[in-house]
């Protein structure tokens, strides 16, 4: 599995591995310095870069350990990156203790994992609505189905322009 970057700023860095073994790319802050104190409001950072998250598996933006160790960490961990998720990304960080952040500071990790595919569970609720709208009478239950079915897997439209499909 091939995991695609590109730079959406010109001082964006491109996610890296440290080492060939590790289980997360470093994401890292491009641009700002910020002093983050405990009690601020969390501090969003945009690395300036997107990704190309494959079909049927999931971005996750976990802290990193040793940052979190001294009281940096993200505060919605781990945040999702959806497969169709185009926007830049960005992590939301949260502070336990006075910290600054420096450009070219690696601020969080993004693991890709495998994503139980949904396909199997939305053809069960498609058959159970069917059921349902059968037992209460309302035609064959199609469109109930189409329905709930459209709802469960989350289709629509999705956001670009932050923070995962809210569009914030």
């Amino acid at each position: 599995m091939r995991i695609k970057f590109k730079k959406a700023i010109p001082e964006a860095i491109i996610p890296e591995k440290a080492h060939p073994s590790d289980a997360g790319f470093d994401l890292v802050n491009p641009t700002a310095f910020a002093q983050i104190a405990p009690g601020d409001l969390p501090y969003i950072v945009d690395t300036g870069v997107t990704v190309s998250i494959p079909k049927g598996f999931v971005g996750l933006v976990c802290s990193r350990s040793g940052l979190a160790a001294k009281g940096l960490y993200v505060l919605n961990a781990p945040g999702i990156i959806d497969p169709g998720y185009r926007g830049t990304i960005k992590v939301i960080l949260k502070s336990t203790a006075q910290m600054q952040i420096n450009p070219g500071q690696r601020i969080a990790q993004l693991v890709v994992v495998p994503c139980l595919n949904k396909s199997r569970r939305l053809e069960r609720l498609r058959q159970a609505l069917l059921r349902v709208g059968r037992y209460l009478g309302i035609g064959r239950g199609a469109n109930a189905a189409d329905a709930g079915a459209q709802a469960a897997s989350g289709a629509g439209t999705r956001g670009t322009n932050g923070l995962g499909s809210t569009g914030v």
